[in-house]
């Protein structure tokens, strides 16, 4: 039910939001994953399109872990990743977690890491090695 609910509002909001904008010059496409793996195609002019509430968010070490996991997996593959360990470093300065994975026969150069801004969550970088 959750899923149905989930397709149909998204239909709405890229249809919604494909009328409105119609006519700006600086429209850029978007694809939406729905259930089943199916893309649907619609137009968004910006991020202020969507409206909503916004939320105040910080990233937490805990957060952090999962997001840099996911990444990591998404760049450098599960099998690559298998038999490694998590390292999560807090750059209190700089504002950002370091999420790195360590093979468990670790060899200099085959460490896998991610940089996430505190305040938002973003990406900043992705890199293997030192």
């Amino acid at each position: 039910m959750k899923k149905v609910a989930a397709v149909l509002f998204l239909c709405f909001v890229l249809s919604s939001c494909k009328s409105n904008i119609d006519n700006r010059k600086d429209d850029s496409k978007v694809e939406a994953m729905v259930s089943g793996g199916v893309f649907e195609e619609g137009i968004v002019g910006s991020l202020e399109d969507f409206g909503g509430v916004n939320v105040e968010f910080s990233l937490d070490k805990e957060t952090a872990l999962e997001i840099g996991d996911i990444v990591l997996r998404k760049a450098f593959g599960d099998e690559r990743l298998r038999n490694s360990t998590f390292v999560v470093s807090d750059l209190i300065a700089e504002n950002l977690f370091i999420v790195t994975r360590l093979p468990m026969n670790y060899v200099p150069g085959e460490d896998y890491n991610v940089a996430l801004d505190k305040s938002d969550g973003r990406i900043l970088k992705v890199w293997m090695g030192e």
